[in-house]
């Protein structure tokens, strides 16, 4: 509800959001730096050496118990939106040590300013969230705030301007995944949430939640690094059309000049857009009809198009068990 002389909601009902808060606030109240972590991520990538992720995620869990915030829903939902945008940058950076070698490598003091400068920018925006986003991680409207940010920080690192935007728009294709893994790395810290959230996420068994994850990881795949760029197949990919061969009855008058034409069958190629007709076999389904094989020769498209195809089966339901 909003308050005189405040600048955030939480839990308003009418409105499903969860939290509505500047994050410098968010970060004081729960006593986490960014700054650090930032810092430590931005040696270890112009260095090319690895980061542990788990000191900085133990962190994020201590915080939280020692604000005494642990049962505010609000609160957790932040450290869990906070710890998978960690495993999400930690993830773009491991993907990408050739491209911070492409320029001068920074200075400590150029990095302690690249990171202030990130910090500065990350505690300005505010977030909102809303009871939902479980459902649609991607759609966090603090990734749009964030991305541009991302963005700068990895052009302070040495990577290219192109590139580094090519590896921010990652960032929201890549974030899903790693709010799964976070929830299943320290689901008692996150345990409040079912309690608060009515969505299939909180209500999924095990099962059903690890197919959530495995959708999540599948659509990440269609954003991976790709020809030692910066962008990943779905920024590229352009639908294939196909063709199956189907019997037809043939006879003499199908053919008038052909006067040693004997009745009979011979093959008709059909075209189609592959994806359209996969997606009207599989929604029209058949036990008789259960398997359809997609041939081509190397290089034109079948595994791209499996990748593309099995992401949009998940996320249209379109499978059955």
């Amino acid at each position: 509800m909003n308050t005189p002389g405040t600048d955030h909601n939480i839990s308003e009902e009418k409105t499903g959001i969860l939290l509505e808060k500047p994050v410098s606030l968010l970060f004081r109240e729960i006593k986490i730096q960014p700054k650090p972590f930032f810092l430590a991520l931005a040696k270890a990538a112009v260095k090319g050496v690895a980061l542990k992720l788990d000191d900085a995620l133990v962190e994020i869990g201590d915080a939280l118990a020692a604000s005494g915030l642990g049962e505010e829903p609000g609160h957790v939902a932040w450290t869990l939106i906070y710890g998978a945008l960690v495993r999400t940058t930690m993830e773009l950076v491991r993907d990408a040590p050739d491209l911070f070698s492409q320029g001068e490598t920074p200075t400590d003091n150029e990095l302690k300013t690249i990171c202030a400068d990130l910090e500065k920018g990350l505690l300005a925006a505010k977030i909102r969230i809303h009871a939902d986003f479980l459902e649609h991680p991607e759609k966090l409207a603090f990734l749009d705030t964030f991305q541009p940010i991302l963005s700068q920080w990895l052009q302070g690192l040495g990577s290219p301007p192109m590139q580094a935007r090519a590896l921010a728009n990652r960032l929201p294709h890549k974030f899903p995944l790693a709010l799964h893994e976070q929830w299943g790395q320290a689901p008692e810290h996150y345990a409040v949430l079912e309690k608060a959230l009515e969505t299939p996420f909180t209500r999924a068994d095990q099962q059903a939640r690890q197919w959530l994850q495995y959708h999540a990881w599948l659509r990440a795949e269609t954003h991976t690094r790709m020809f030692a760029e910066a962008f990943g197949l779905a920024s590229v990919y352009v639908p294939l059309c196909a063709y199956y061969e189907e019997d037809i009855q043939v006879g003499p008058e199908d053919r008038p000049g052909d006067a040693d034409l004997q009745t009979g069958k011979e093959k008709k190629r059909k075209v189609v857009e592959l994806h359209t007709e996969l997606v009207r076999w599989m929604a029209n389904y058949n036990p008789k009809d259960t398997v359809r094989v997609v041939s081509g020769g190397p290089g034109s498209g079948k595994s791209s198009f499996a990748k593309m195809f099995a992401v949009a089966a998940t996320e249209k339901r379109l499978f059955r068990f």
